[in-house]
């Protein structure tokens, strides 16, 4: 049975963006006094911003061009986190391990806002209303997912495996 998602905490991407964001704050804390109001700020404001706009895509979900619109900012703001943690390690702020295990939870993050915008069309065309029917999807590899898959396999593909309270 699915679990219910009661508000954006309970869902997955964003305890994954939530866990990058503090682990951004940790490294930063190593980073040189000079950095402080450069490197350190910006890193820790982009890494924070993926969290805040999947929360407020959340809210916004019942206006397509809002929630839209947030969750492309939340993919822009993993991006530009994968920028500063580049170059962070181009400083040799970060270890490269650090860095990899960043830029891997980046990834999932951006595979799960990553969306299919022509099917997220068609699922707003369908109404609201039929959400619970469509967050059963199931990834078998592990990962976050958002991939949306319309057609005969009409699901949120792994970003919600759980029903939302609407």
């Amino acid at each position: 049975m699915a679990d219910r998602i009661r508000s954006f905490r309970d869902l997955r991407v964003y305890q994954e963006a939530f866990r990058l964001q503090q682990e951004v704050f940790e490294i930063s804390k190593g980073f040189p006094k000079e950095e402080q109001y450069s490197l350190t700020d910006q890193i820790r404001r982009s890494s924070r911003s993926v969290g805040a706009n999947l929360a407020e895509a959340w809210h916004k979900r019942r206006y397509e061009a809002h929630f839209l619109s947030k969750l492309s900012n939340s993919d822009g703001e993993q991006a530009e986190t994968q920028h500063w943690l580049d170059t962070a390690l181009a400083c040799k702020y970060i270890s490269e391990e650090g860095h990899a295990s960043l830029m891997n939870q980046c990834k999932q993050i951006s595979e799960a806002v990553g969306v299919d915008w022509v099917g997220l069309r068609a699922f707003f065309w369908h109404g609201l209303h039929e959400l619970h029917g469509w967050f059963q999807g199931r990834r078998t590899d592990g990962r976050l997912g958002m991939g949306i898959r319309f057609g005969r396999n009409m699901v949120f593909n792994g970003w919600l495996n759980q029903q939302p309270d609407l």
